[in-house]
Order: structure tokens, then sequence, then C-alpha cells
């Protein structure tokens, strides 16, 4: 059996999961396939974190895995991809609107 090491988080995602809960999220690390389960009003939201600095991005490489791409493509939930707090809390803000246009 090979031994499992705990994975590496993007180094952002402590800020990102601290913002929403200040906004009265409950947050799930989830890990795999994406990084968080969010509940935001009655309403469950999957968030990929992704750090703005990793080598990928800067070359305009996918934002995401080809594990992820795969769940993606047969996926038919939303996945919010975010860099900063901010996009985090604007995302779920964002959510809030469009329920309220209903």
């Amino acid at each position: 059996m090979r031994k499992r090491y705990g994975r590496k988080s993007d180094h952002n995602q402590s800020d990102v999961m601290w913002a929403l809960r200040a906004i009265g999220c409950v947050v799930f690390d989830i890990e795999e396939p994406f990084d968080l389960l969010v509940d935001w009003r009655g309403q469950w939201h999957i968030i990929e974190v992704k750090n703005p600095e990793t080598n990928a991005r800067q070359k305009g490489g996918s934002k995401m895995t080809e594990t992820q791409d795969q769940i993606l493509a047969r996926l038919s939930a939303k996945v919010y991809v975010v860099e900063t707090a901010k996009e985090a809390v604007d995302a779920m803000a964002a959510v809030k609107e469009s329920y309220d246009c209903r």
C-alpha cells in the first residue's frame, strides 16, 4: 500500500475560506475533485481556488488539472474558479443577486 501524503493547497485558499465564512457561508475543504464545497443561503456551490502566481497561469495554461477538466466535461453544476478572497465573495454576491431576480 502506498503512503498517501497530504495534498498541497494553494496558499491563498485559507484567505478565501476565511472571507466566505465571514459573510455567513458554511465552507468545507473537500480537496477532491475541487477545493471547496460552500453552502450559501441554502444553496450548494463548488469553488476551485487557484494560485495566481503558478507557472501554468503565467504561461496561459489551463487553470484546471486534466482530471478536473474531465470532470467538468461531465458535470452540470457550475464551478467557480477564484484566485482571491474578493473574487470568492463577489461570486457569492452574484449568486445572491441571481436568486433575488427570480
